[in-house]
């Protein structure tokens, strides 16, 4: 088992404008996986927090719009009694634009719905071609 520091810091998405309810992730990678901390804290604690196994995140708020900001995440873990720690940080903006998700599942629906057409377009004319063969 491959045993490693706290490394590869990374934020998704990376953009300088966020909007509203959208999620600032930040990544790490490490074995054991890293403790990820964001920060200032005044700001980590006006915001809604998610986290899990190698990362850490803050959903945007309503409240932030008009504003900038820069958040630092930082990465620690501990390799064979040595503390390793590395950060990055990112600045961006928040647009008064909603997130929306259920935008993302329309358009892909928008989408599906294209290709079933082609499809049913296709086999039409497959079998347009096949009907003109058989009277050949």
């Amino acid at each position: 088992m491959l045993i490693d520091g706290a490394r590869d810091v990374k934020f998704t998405p990376s953009k300088p404008s966020l909007s509203v309810g959208e999620e600032l992730r930040c990544t790490a990678l490490g074995n054991p996986p890293p403790q990820i901390t964001l920060g200032p804290q005044t700001l980590v604690k006006k915001a809604e927090m998610r986290s899990g196994d190698g990362w850490r995140s803050l959903v945007v708020s309503s409240d932030w719009v008009g504003s900038t900001f820069t958040v630092e995440c930082s990465a620690t873990n501990v390799v064979d009694g040595d503390e390793s720690s590395v950060s990055s940080s990112v600045t961006f903006n928040v647009t008064g634009e909603q997130f929306s998700p259920v935008y993302c599942l329309i358009a892909s629906a928008n989408e599906v719905m294209f290709y079933l057409a082609f499809v049913r377009l296709f086999v039409f004319f497959v079998r347009l071609c096949l009907s003109v063969n058989n009277f050949t």
